[in-house]
This record gives structure tokens, C-alpha cells and sequence, in this order.
């Protein structure tokens, strides 16, 4: 008698155990199509089995115990792997500058089902979100089990860091009987922030670039600065060196420190020319962009969004 296997699990262990049988995890499921098309009208190169091939058999993981959480504990905002997009836009908990992203991406229909783990597990170097889940020091939550044989031996959890989970375009550290739990990133009331998306429209269309920008002023210097590109390289750029430059200045007059900041982010964006847009294009825009920002941080009237 044929083994019968849910493809729904209720529950973690179930899940995993479909891992280590080879089905792969969908969550919103809205690029789905646009992956078993790209997958069977694959170049000449590939082997002639390799284009009629079956799609990979899958799961859904949207009705798993916890997968649904939101929460909130003081500055940490919690939200669990199948948590979609329009839930997260409408949650009162939610950031701020990701409700703001979140709202940029395609349509309030594929909202109602994309998920932003699934956002992020895409790892596309122009996914909208993820800019403002850069400066937000997002972290990401991985679960396995102890004994990938034996789902009685229970989980462990794995926590890595966002510019660490995604290694390149399209990949990610999440490894081999890992399943993406849940995401947590710290929201401070504090913080002033901006996330400026450049693109053809306002939504249905992947991004020319994205910049996500937080920070917080105190007698007129900048006290905390995180700025964040996408589209602009493999991965989101994010510089260390020009915040540590540009923090405790005076956005109103040490120009000469905003100036060398912006060197930095010179030397690190790496666009490319594709369909939607070219790199020198996406180069000097990001530029202004960053300058303006930094610029704009001493503006009381700039055009923030703030809890």
C-alpha cells in the first residue's frame, strides 16, 4: 500500500521530515509559475531531459503551528514565516519603513499571499523589502531537527544575521533540513526613516534601485545612521565605514565628511545593465540619492516616515 504523505503540514516536525524527503517548502506560492517556466525553457546547454523534467513536488507551509505569529516586545518586531504581505502592511506593530516597502511590491492581490520569508529566500538583489530589513538588523530565525531521522528528538534553532543568510543573487545560507521559522528585527520610535523605490511604477515592476535610510538626531547631529541600496550590486549595500564616518556630524555643515561618505558608497555600488534600467543609470541615481539623504537628515520638514 502507497505511502500516504500530507503535503499541509499542521506542525514543525512534520514539515521537516518532508525535507528530508525531498519536497521543497512553498509559502505564498506567487512565484511559482515564474519558476517551473523558467526551469522548462532553460538555454540549449542544458541536457535535453533537463527541459521536460517534472517540477520539483512540494509543500505548503501555511497552516504550520506558530508559522503565523506576529508579535512584538518592546523595540524587537517578530513575524513568522507564512505571515503574507497585506498582514504585515495592515499589523499596528509592524515598522514603519517596511509597511512602507511592503507596499511598493506588485499588486494587493499577490500581497494577499506572498510572503516576506519567501521574499527573502528569493534573495533577489532588487526585492524590496529587503533594503529596509538591512537597516533594521534583521535577523534570521532557521529550524531543523537534532535527529533528521527521528522527529521525537526535537528542533534546534539557528539565528543568522541578513547580510549573512543571503549569500548572492538568489542564494541564501539556509542549509540543507532547514526550514526559515521566522524573522526578527529591532524598531526604534526614535529613528527617522525614509525608503525611496525607483521604478517604472509605484508597484508591479521589480525595482531600477531601492534605498532604505533610518537615523536619529540629537542637537543637530546625527547620533545613528544605517543606509542601505539594493539593485545596485549582488546584495544590498550596506557600508559600516561611511556610517561610522557620518555619525556625530552635522548634516548642515560638514560637508566635507558627507562628501568622503559618498566615495564610499562610490567604490561599493556595482550595478548592472538588464532590461529595466542601465548601471550608469542606476550608479548616479543611487549617488544623488545617498547625498540627498544625508543631506536631508538635518531637514526638521524632510519627508520621513515616523512612528
Amino acid at each position: 500500500m502507497a505511502e500516504i504523505i500530507n503535503l499541509s503540514p499542521k506542525n514543525i516536525e512534520d514539515a521537516l521530515l518532508l525535507l528530508e524527503k525531498g519536497f521543497i517548502p512553498v509559502a505564498g506560492g506567487s512565484d511559482l509559475m515564474v519558476r517551473r517556466h523558467a526551469l522548462l525553457n532553460q538555454g540549449s546547454s542544458f541536457p535535453s531531459d533537463t527541459r521536460n523534467r517534472d517540477f520539483p513536488e512540494i509543500f505548503y507551509t501555511g497552516h504550520i503551528k506558530d508559522f503565523d505569529v506576529i508579535e512584538k516586545d518592546c523595540s524587537l518586531f517578530y513575524a513568522g514565516a507564512s505571515v503574507v504581505l497585506s498582514d504585515l502592511i495592515e499589523h499596528s506593530d509592524t515598522p514603519p519603513p517596511l509597511v512602507e516597502a511592503l507596499k511598493h511590491i506588485a499588486s494587493p492581490g499577490i500581497r494577499n499571499t506572498a510572503t516576506l520569508a519567501g521574499n527573502i529566500c528569493n534573495a533577489s538583489p532588487a526585492a524590496d523589502s529587503l533594503p529596509v530589513l538591512y537597516i533594521l538588523d534583521t535577523e534570521i530565525e532557521c529550524i531543523s531537527l537534532i535527529n533528521k531521522k527521528n522527529s521525537n528528538a526535537g528542533t534546534t534553532i539557528r539565528k543568522v544575521a541578513i547580510d549573512d543568510f543571503i549569500t548572492g543573487p538568489g542564494s541564501t545560507d539556509l542549509k540543507a533540513g532547514e526550514l526559515l521559522r521566522g524573522i526578527s528585527m529591532t524598531y526604534d520610535s526614535d529613528l527617522q526613516t525614509k525608503f525611496i523605490k525607483v521604478g517604472t511604477r509605484a508597484a508591479n515592476a521589480l525595482s531600477k534601485l531601492s534605498i532604505a535610510a533610518a537615523w536619529e538626531l540629537v542637537d543637530g547631529n546625527i547620533e545613528d545612521i544605517r543606509i542601505a541600496v539594493g539593485a545596485c550590486g549582488p546584495k544590498v549595500i550596506r557600508s559600516e565605514e561611511a556610517e561610522d564616518l557620518l555619525t556625530g556630524i552635522n548634516p548642515s555643515e560638514d560637508y566635507e565628511k558627507i562628501n568622503r561618505a559618498v566615495e564610499i558608497y562610490s567604490s561599493l555600488l556595482k550595478p548592472i545593465n538588464d532590461q529595466r534600467s542601465t548601471a550608469l543609470y542606476r550608479f548616479n541615481t543611487a549617488l544623488r540619492l545617498i547625498k540627498d539623504i544625508i543631506i536631508s537628515t538635518g531637514d526638521k520638514d524632510a519627508d520621513t516616515e515616523k512612528s
